[in-house]
């Protein structure tokens, strides 16, 4: 049904990330790398601190809090819709559409850095409601 309204990109949304992610140059990023798909990703920190261990338990260093060293997917996919609506059908799960379009397509990663809160939990819910007032989606420099 959604096929024949849909133009010539889909804008997927997950729908459990609060983000002020800057649509226009998701769009431009796409195009000039002539995309298959576009994947918006964030360098998430991690809220606990890190310590490397060698073999002999010794400790070698700390990191306190540190960024993690992936990206972590934030939810906002920008797809061709010939892609898409072709590809997805063999597939029955979205997790399974994007690794089989890695394997075979051109998916970029958008690295978008500024605001963002994922909601999965409870917990992040609250946080999101108490932090909701920091985003400034319209008018964020």
């Amino acid at each position: 049904i959604a096929e024949k309204h849909c133009l010539e990109y889909i804008l997927i949304c997950y729908g459990d990330t609060l983000v002020n992610l800057d649509v226009n140059k998701l769009i431009k990023f796409h195009l000039i790398n002539k995309a298959d798909l576009s994947l918006s990703v964030y360098n998430q920190k991690i809220s606990f601190g890190v310590v490397n261990i060698d073999e002999s338990n010794n400790i070698k260093s700390f990191k306190e809090k540190p960024n993690l060293e992936n990206w972590i997917n934030i939810g906002f996919i920008l797809v061709k819709k010939k892609k898409f609506f072709n590809i997805s059908k063999k597939y029955k799960t979205f997790k399974s559409f994007l690794e089989n379009l890695n394997r075979m397509g051109n998916i970029k990663a958008f690295r978008h850095n500024k605001n963002h809160i994922t909601i999965n939990t409870l917990t992040e819910l609250d946080n999101a409601k108490k932090n909701i007032k920091f985003f400034e989606f319209i008018n964020e420099k």
